[in-house]
């Protein structure tokens, strides 16, 4: 009776689901993610979704899993099998079919980070892997059954930066090992969450490449210094790490990373104001995977005042990824020296304000205020004692008659000077 109950409410759902939806159940990686609608959860292991793998790719927001279909196709032999789930709960299958070789990842981001979602995923070996499923002639290459971790807002998946291929029960690394695939190659992914009336969840799909990144650091007097040039990702995951040569400045550092996906290269040594380089593997042509980037890094002195970033153009006044990376930098100088008082200049362009009030924001704050909190309640997050930092808005332009994009974003920078170390 269970399992009849638990098959009819999957089939209500997904019919519903169907009613309201207007695609097919075969998903082409080739699509933008912005136009991917609503999409089906199937519960079962004949009905998985089909999914075609070029390129980065997103899946969803899905409906969400609910029960486990008309079949129980993977339940553990025991408590200590961590090759399956204990059972299922609420699956989604999803069939990948492979387009390219290359190293595959995926995050695995549920909508309620309180749900818990595992996930297995097999080889695909055609027509009749559902019966050999059930049979439990096959097992999965990966799996994750670790609990769920709101700190990283529920997600897991496949990564590079884990070694583990599989991951059991209870605290543990929220992702496994990705994988080196093929063309033509297919995998079966199944998602179970564990919890009942949960939400859905997005899949998003990357394939990895390899970059280096090389250059040279000096100083003002143009001398070769030592620094640390850390990549991270926009969760500030460490990638990958080097340190230049003290005699040359040179550098060079090869890594894996995801396509289409924005990075950051972080220069620090004690002495120097830190700075970052902003890095978008979307910019790199085809046979060409090296970035250049060269740096001229100011000593650390009272009474100093350093660029730290510049605000893209839009209306909202938010900060974007690309204005993430000097928080980090601020933050990281802030606790390697912590007497250090600063003060924070944040310049604002009269068009920007123009089109903050045009919005009506201005009923709140203006958008210097607004930016000046958002700047403060920032390095408060990151642990930076608003006694260390004085941040006041100004409406002086660095350049007074700016004529060019590059102009545009001195004037939109913001100016830290050192007040005491």
């Amino acid at each position: 009776m269970i399992h009849k109950i638990a098959f009819l409410l999957c089939t209500f759902y997904l019919s519903v689901s169907l009613a309201f939806s207007q695609k097919s159940d075969t998903v082409k990686g080739t699509m933008p993610a912005s136009t991917t609608p609503l999409g089906n959860t199937n519960c079962d292991c004949k009905t998985a979704i089909t999914i075609n793998l070029l390129k980065k790719f997103k899946y969803g927001l899905t409906n969400a899993p609910n029960g486990f279909g008309s079949v129980m196709e993977i339940k553990a032999k025991n408590k200590s099998d961590k090759s399956a789930f204990e059972q299922e709960h609420n699956t989604a299958w999803y069939l990948l079919n492979i387009n390219r070789d290359g190293e595959l990842t995926l995050d695995i981001i549920p909508q309620d980070s309180t749900n818990d979602y595992d996930f297995l995923l097999y080889n695909y070996t055609g027509s009749h892997f559902c019966e050999d499923l059930v049979a439990k002639k096959i097992t999965p290459i990966r799996g994750n059954l670790s609990r769920n971790n709101l700190r990283t807002n529920g997600a897991t998946g496949l990564s590079s930066l884990t070694q583990n291929n599989f991951s059991e029960k209870g605290q543990g690394d929220n992702y496994s090992h990705s994988i080196q695939v093929k063309k033509g190659e297919k995998y079966m992914l199944v998602l179970d969450n564990v919890y009942p009336n949960g939400k859905g969840h997005a899949l998003y799909f990357n394939y990895l490449v390899q970059i280096n990144i090389k250059g040279t650091v000096v100083n003002f007097a143009k001398q070769a210094i030592t620094v640390e040039v850390t990549l991270m990702d926009e969760k500030n995951n460490l990638i990958a790490k080097t340190t230049s040569d003290p005699k040359t400045g040179n550098y060079k550092l090869t890594t894996s990373v995801k396509e289409n996906a924005f990075y950051s290269a972080i220069y620090y040594n004690s002495s120097y104001f830190p700075e970052s380089a902003y890095i978008n593997t979307r910019l790199l042509k085809q046979n060409e995977n090296t970035f250049t980037i060269d740096k001229t890094m100011a000593g650390l002195k009272v009474g100093g005042t350093y660029s730290l970033m510049y605000y893209k153009e839009h209306d909202q006044g938010f900060f974007l990824y690309e204005e993430w990376p000097p928080f980090y930098l601020l933050s990281m100088l802030m606790k390697n020296n912590p007497t250090m008082k600063i003060r924070i200049e944040i310049h604002t362009l009269e068009d920007e304000k123009k089109a903050w009030n045009k919005i009506g924001a201005k009923e709140k704050f203006s958008l210097t205020e607004w930016r000046v909190i958002n700047f403060n309640n920032e390095l408060l997050n990151k642990g930076i004692s608003t006694e260390r930092m004085e941040i006041v808005p100004s409406d002086k332009a660095i350049i007074s008659n700016p004529k060019t994009e590059e102009d545009r974003k001195q004037n939109r920078q913001v100016s830290i000077t050192i007040l005491s170390k």
